[in-house]
């Protein structure tokens, strides 16, 4: 018989790639931790337009909000991404919107409704003034059904993990869990 210390190297090998999908949603959970949380702060931050310095923390957490939400679909080395075509319809808009403006506003510098410029071009005959000036239309708001739909994802990648365990245990024979993590000796 198999001493058991080679036995369990044996079936972590055997499922390595199970047990790196499990590593790759944890990466995406705590992806939608920040998510969650700048979620919080912008509750708490508001939309009036109250002050210069308000207005750019809002713009600041909309930032940080679309762009990681963009990141829970996106591609990229040594992680997964979740499938948009299975968000349930009553949440899609709010998705849409959190991607379009992370395409249109945040991650790039294209056309999104929430920001204009103007200019006006003088000559006076011997020199062109540009003057160039930013309109801010208002401060973005949180989409509607973006808690509802966060919290459908955080369920369907709880889902997935204990898909993956289920596996993991029907491929091996041996029940497996997630642990929180184990702190490190200090002694």
């Amino acid at each position: 018989m198999e001493d058991r210390k080679k036995l369990g190297v044996r079936i972590v090998r055997e499922n390595k790639s199970e047990l790196d999908q499990l590593e790759k949603l944890t990466k995406l959970g705590y992806t939608l931790s920040e998510i969650e949380y700048t979620l919080k702060r912008l509750k708490e931050v508001g939309s009036s337009e109250q002050s210069q310095s308000a207005f750019y923390e809002n713009a600041v957490l909309h930032t940080t909000l679309a762009v990681a939400y963009g990141r829970l679909f996106g591609s990229g080395q040594n992680v997964t991404k979740l499938d948009a075509n299975s968000i349930p319809e009553k949440y899609k808009q709010a998705h849409e919107e959190l991607i379009f403006r992370r395409k249109k506003r945040f991650a790039h510098h294209d056309n999104h409704p929430s920001i204009t410029t103007d200019r006006e071009v003088l000559f006076d005959g011997d020199t062109f003034t540009v003057f160039l000036k930013i309109n801010r239309i208002k401060p973005l708001e949180i989409p509607n059904e973006t808690d509802g739909l966060l919290e459908w994802i955080r369920e369907d990648m709880q889902k997935k993990t204990v898909k993956m365990l289920r596996r993991l245990e029907k491929k091996s024979g041996y029940k497996w869990c997630v642990g929180l993590p184990r702190s490190e000796d200090k002694s």
